[in-house]
C-alpha cells in the first residue's frame, strides 16, 4: 500500500510539474506575440552635384527601382501630431545604429564613386513602432555631429510605416539652403528614394527579427 501511495504522489508531482511547464510556455508565447516590434531605420542623404537645368542622371534611381520597387508613392501627409496633448506615454526610446548594422553600405559606396552625387550623411536608429499621434520628431543632432545637414525625422506606425523628413541642407561655403519636407508611407525591407533638386534621401526601414 505504501508503494502505491508513493507512486501516486510521484505521478501527481510529475503531472503538476508538466502543467507548470505548459503554463510557462503559454505565458512565454503570449509575451512574444504581444511584444512591440522594433524597427531599424537607415538613411543615406546625398547631394546632387549636377548643375541646375542639366539633364538628370537617373541611372542610380533606376537601379534602385529595379531592385526594390516602392509599394506606395510619396505623399505629403502634413506635420506629425505630437506633444503633451496626446496624453499617451509610449516610453519611446530611439537608439543610434552602429555602422556594422547598416544594410546600405554598398549603396553609399556607389554614391561616393558617382560623379553626379556625393553622400552628405549616412545614419540610422532603432525604435519600437509608435502610433502617429504619439510620435515626436527626432532631432538630427541626436544622431549626427553638427554640419551642413540639420532638421529632424520620425518614424510612426499606422496601417503603413510613416517616415517623416524635415531636413535642411546648406552646402559648405554657400549662403543658399534647401529644405526637404515630406512623409513617405513605407513597408519593411523596401528601399525608397525621396527626391529633391539639390539633395535626396534613400531610406530603408527593417523590422528586427523578420
Amino acid at each position: 500500500m505504501r508503494r502505491q501511495g508513493t507512486t501516486s504522489k510521484g505521478l501527481c508531482k510529475q503531472a503538476m510539474m508538466g502543467l507548470f511547464a505548459v503554463v510557462g510556455l503559454s505565458t512565454s508565447a503570449i509575451a512574444q506575440t504581444t511584444a512591440p516590434i522594433v524597427y531599424d531605420v537607415e538613411l543615406i542623404v546625398f547631394q546632387n552635384l549636377q548643375p541646375p537645368g542639366t539633364p538628370e542622371d537617373w541611372a542610380l534611381e533606376h537601379e534602385i527601382a529595379l531592385k526594390e520597387r516602392p509599394v506606395v508613392v510619396a505623399e505629403d501627409e502634413g506635420p506629425i501630431a505630437a506633444g503633451p496633448e496626446t496624453g499617451l506615454d509610449t516610453g519611446l526610446e530611439r537608439k543610434p545604429l552602429a555602422r556594422e548594422q547598416f544594410r546600405m553600405t554598398a549603396l553609399a559606396a556607389q554614391l561616393q564613386r558617382s560623379r553626379a552625387y556625393t553622400p552628405i550623411a549616412h545614419f540610422g536608429w532603432s525604435q519600437v513602432g509608435t502610433p502617429l499621434n504619439a510620435t515626436t520628431p527626432l532631432p538630427l543632432g541626436d544622431l549626427l555631429p553638427a554640419g551642413t545637414l540639420t532638421g529632424s525625422t520620425a518614424l510612426a506606425l499606422g496601417r503603413y510605416l510613416h517616415l517623416t523628413l524635415d531636413l535642411t541642407f546648406q552646402p559648405e561655403g554657400s549662403t543658399q539652403s534647401y529644405v526637404l519636407r515630406q512623409t513617405r508611407r513605407m513597408r519593411s525591407k523596401e528601399r525608397h528614394y525621396i527626391d529633391h533638386p539639390a539633395f535626396g534621401v534613400i531610406a530603408l526601414v527593417t523590422a528586427q527579427g523578420k
